[in-house]
């Protein structure tokens, strides 16, 4: 099957978007996880804090910076705050990492390859773990 000009720069095009689109989703994943990061490390240092009783002046607060504006807040209320924000990533990264591999397939079909062997692997759940360790 032969290509014109015309059609064989459109296809390239396309292919140039979908792999760009496919690299902006690693992007993404990658600040995605780095803000879950620093939301684990804040969970676990203000968790440390309150286990220490050694500061006896406002040792139930913290100070957090939220959005531009730093607000003095209970440590426990801060560490809730944080969780939610740590499912919230959680999910994001998820869900981005599920529509990298529709994406990562697309691209591999525009270029005529076939799809990646064992990229839509899921893991064991539950059932099938306790299952698996009965038999073994």
């Amino acid at each position: 099957m032969e290509l014109n000009t015309e059609e064989l720069l459109d296809h390239l095009t396309k292919l140039e978007l979908a792999a760009q689109d496919l690299l902006e989703d690693k992007h993404s994943i990658v600040a995605l996880d780095r803000k879950r990061n620093q939301t684990r490390e804040a969970r676990t240092a203000i968790k440390n804090r309150m286990k220490m009783k050694d500061n006896l002046m406002d040792s139930n607060k913290v100070w957090m910076c939220y959005g531009n504006t730093f607000i003095k807040m209970r440590s426990d209320t801060v560490v809730s705050i944080l969780d939610e924000a740590h499912k919230t990533l959680d999910k994001e990264i998820n869900s981005a990492r599920d529509g990298l591999k529709t994406k990562l397939n697309t691209v591999r079909e525009m270029e005529g390859k076939s799809q990646a062997a064992g990229f839509n692997l899921q893991a064991l759940s539950a059932n099938e773990q306790k299952a698996l360790h009965s038999l073994l």
